[in-house]
């Protein structure tokens, strides 16, 4: 188990099989996800490896066309910085005809084989994919 540090967003502990990822007990490790590998838990199924649902509240939604951007916020206590968007949220690209809403309580998933690991002090890469 190690803890991830996804900047402003609250550490979470995340089973990765440290031992084949290279990464040591303790060490602090920062995860990187692409908008499009992560999804609302019904949509699980779209992952190759999903994570355990987490919650999220739906922060901002940016309709762009062909996609809509989601900022979720991952906890009931977390708050966007003052600084805008981006800051303190996890993007996510969501499909024009999802039925969603600002402020709604949802369940997220990543897919595991697409989040990318990185050295919190240098941030050299470590991996990419925790399968």
């Amino acid at each position: 188990m190690a803890e991830l540090d996804c900047g402003r967003v609250p550490s979470r502990p995340v089973q990765i099989g440290q031992d084949d990822l290279g990464v040591e007990r303790g060490q602090a490790i920062t995860a990187g996800v692409c908008p499009e590998n992560a999804f609302l838990e019904r949509d699980s199924q779209k992952a190759a490896d999903p994570t355990e649902p987490m919650d999220a509240i739906v922060d901002v939604l940016e309709p762009m066309g062909d996609e809509v951007f989601a900022y979720m916020l991952l906890g009931k206590d977390v708050e966007a910085s003052p600084e805008g968007r981006g800051e303190g949220q996890l993007l996510m690209s969501l499909s024009p005809d999802t039925v969603i809403g600002e402020g709604e309580e949802v369940r997220i998933v990543l897919d595991r084989s697409k989040i990318h690991l990185f050295d919190t002090d240098s941030g050299q890469a470590i991996t990419h994919g925790i399968v």
